[in-house]
């Protein structure tokens, strides 16, 4: 597997916002369904220069959508990566575009 293929792109939720501004820095990012945390620290690495202190993973299974309607859909299964900087250490991540001074 490709290094730079195993981040796909930025998870961004209110709490992911919310520990992202947290005192230990905590990112996530949607990841390859395949990729283990050692693939996910060694592209980490790669794409930011940082060494990161801890990686937590969650599968997130596909949901119904449009119950209650003969044609069920379902959303897309995905896998999430919680990397954890350590104390002090920032990582250049994309602002929040509301923030206008």
């Amino acid at each position: 597997m490709e290094i730079t293929r195993i981040i796909i792109r930025p998870h961004v939720t209110e709490k992911t916002y919310q520990l992202r501004e947290s005192e230990k820095q905590v990112l996530s990012f949607v990841v390859d369904k395949k990729a283990n945390k050692h693939q996910i620290k060694e592209a980490f690495i790669a794409i930011f220069g940082q060494k990161p202190e801890k990686i937590s993973t969650v599968l997130r299974k596909p949901t119904v959508i449009n119950k209650n309607r003969p044609n069920q859909g379902f959303t897309k299964a995905k896998k999430i990566a919680y990397v954890t900087m350590p104390k002090g250490v920032k990582v250049g991540q994309s602002e929040d575009p509301t923030d206008t001074k």
